[in-house]
């Protein structure tokens, strides 16, 4: 598991990755649920990428609370393991796409 909230790992007493091994994560082939805040997917750093290619576009499983209130921070978990939707799977990159137009 990568938990970069540390809350899942804290409250089950479960070994996993947290924030500062988000790095080494993806080397894991074990490592199969993710969970994050939607800041840390769709954010600019560097780790956010990682991320995102970790979700290969699968949709959470799970989200706590299930409808945020504004300025509620809420949890998405995702499992690696199911299959990533057939959208995202053959989404072509927007400058692919304008390669493709040359």
């Amino acid at each position: 598991m990568l938990d970069l909230t540390d809350w899942s790992l804290f409250f089950s007493q479960r070994s996993g990755y947290h924030f500062a091994d988000v790095y080494k994560a993806p080397a894991d082939p074990k490592m199969r649920w993710i969970v994050v805040r939607r800041p840390h997917v769709e954010g600019h750093w560097h780790y956010s990428k990682i991320i995102r290619e970790l979700l290969d576009g699968r949709e959470a499983v799970a989200q706590l609370p299930p409808h945020a209130a504004p300025g509620e921070l809420q949890i998405s978990i995702y499992d690696r393991q199911r299959p990533v939707p057939l959208a995202a799977a053959t989404e072509i990159n927007p400058r692919d796409r304008e390669l493709k137009r040359r």
